[in-house]
């Protein structure tokens, strides 16, 4: 089960790394969790959050005083998430970086 946690991570980080505006925030090691950078991330996770999308953390919430993290979410790909999951999510972060332009098929292909 790790192997799988461990690719689904991978593949997760890879889906979004590739979103214009998205970036993966440290280059460590990871398993099952790891932190993204957003534009505007606790409103972005507010909005995702009222659109019934599990957005992760917002680091800014629970690290306030580290600059580092004050763009960044903290997301999770286990054995339980699905390749479809995960672009959805991507599809998602990409909507809202567009302010909800309509680029959901455009990434959720980009995903596959």
């Amino acid at each position: 089960m790790v192997e799988l946690n461990v690719a689904k991570t991978e593949y997760a980080k890879s889906v979004i790394g590739k979103l214009a505006g998205f970036s993966i925030a440290f280059s460590g090691p990871t398993f099952n969790e790891f932190a993204v950078r957003v534009p505007h991330a606790r409103a972005v996770h507010r909005r995702l959050l009222d659109r019934g999308i599990l957005a992760g953390l917002a680091l800014a919430d629970a690290e306030p005083d580290d600059p580092a993290v004050a763009d960044a979410l903290l997301v999770c790909a286990t054995e339980v998430t699905t390749s479809d999951d995960i672009a959805r999510f991507a599809a998602a972060l990409g909507e809202e970086l567009a302010g909800g332009s309509g680029m959901r098929s455009e990434l959720a292909g980009a995903a596959r």
